[in-house]
């Protein structure tokens, strides 16, 4: 297959996340980093969606389809600080 992957995943944060300093975040997004190489994943830039409910967004990118990226975000811990999220793929045109 031609191209990698993108996913665009909007997040919603539970109530421990809204408490959340950005240097809580920063944490949570330091371990995510270290672990994408892991995965083969990407992240191309992180921040906050203007026209939607969520509050946060992440962009990655990833010859592996989404199976892998869901694997990847469990381990990163994050989902604890998570109420929703929904991630938008983007396939390659071939």
């Amino acid at each position: 297959m031609a191209g990698k992957f993108k996913f665009i995943v909007y997040l919603h944060p539970n109530a421990q996340g809204q408490a959340l300093d950005p240097e809580g975040w920063n944490k949570i997004f330091a371990k995510e980093d270290e672990l994408a190489e892991k995965y083969g994943v990407s992240v191309l830039f992180r921040g906050s969606p203007y026209g939607v409910s969520e509050s946060l967004i992440t962009v990655y990118e990833s010859d592996k389809y989404i199976d892998n990226l869901a694997s990847f975000i469990g381990e990163t811990g994050r989902d604890r600080y998570i109420a929703a999220a929904r991630t938008v793929t983007v396939l390659p045109f071939l």
